[in-house]
């Protein structure tokens, strides 16, 4: 599949097919973790690009599992996408392009299966890029449709704990979990926040871990979905 997906259509060096490999391989792996109660029907990855361009930022990927409750039959789609950064008029189109291209091609493959797609969109509630995906795309942001949320921080990307907020102090939430089908609905939805600290500067020590060490730039966003049976 790798190979596939690395030479369809191109004529990509060894030295990038590897890269990508690898990067397709850590895609994959996150849907390693499936729950008892689920049976993965199928999985795989697509770029949100047309063609590869080796440039980080717009080379961006899609995984996706298709997934079936062992109790009650129900069969939905997950996803995680990580769309390009934003710096200029030019990313500003790449990203919306992406966009349109994660959407279409994860409706093509849900075959009228519920989809569920998070990830780091680098776009806030502001951008043609959440405007498509909400508004042209018809998919619902769970964090504005969800009954409860249950956390004070509603921004989950921080800059590696060196700001209070990314984006020049801004409170803005680029990290999103969209979701597009009737088979089930949001319920709760909250930032994983752990031991937050707003103010905490980068630290070296080990023993800081799990107290204000910075794992990551971003936080992890949790929702819970409640199926709707017929």
């Amino acid at each position: 599949m790798t190979t596939a997906i690395a030479g369809r259509g191109t004529s990509v060096p060894p030295e990038e097919r590897t890269a990508l490999a690898r990067r397709i391989t850590i895609c994959i792996t996150s849907f390693c973790g499936i729950p008892k109660s689920m049976r993965k029907l199928d999985s795989g990855v697509f770029r949100l690009t047309t063609k590869l361009s080796n440039n980080a930022n717009k080379d961006r990927l899609c995984t996706y599992a298709i997934l079936k409750n062992r109790t009650t039959g129900t069969e939905m789609l997950f996803a995680s996408a990580h769309l390009c950064t934003r710096p200029d008029e030019a990313a500003e189109a790449l990203s919306l392009s992406q966009a349109t291209i994660l959407a279409q091609k994860l409706v093509a493959l849900a075959e009228g299966r519920m989809i569920v797609v998070g990830g780091d969109f680098n776009a806030d509630s502001t951008t043609a890029t959440y405007e498509y995906m909400t508004a042209t795309a018809k998919f619902s942001d769970a964090r504005t449709s969800a009954k409860v949320k249950r956390t004070q921080n509603m921004c989950s990307a921080r800059v590696w704990g060196r700001e209070k907020n990314w984006n020049n102090g801004k409170r803005t939430t680029i990290d999103h979990i969209f979701y597009l089908g009737s088979s089930a609905i949001a319920q709760e939805w909250k930032v994983l926040t752990d031991t937050y600290d707003p103010f905490a500067k980068i630290s070296t020590d080990v023993n800081m871990i799990g107290t204000n060490f910075d794992l990551s730039d971003h936080q992890a966003v949790y929702v819970k979905f409640r199926e709707l049976l017929d």
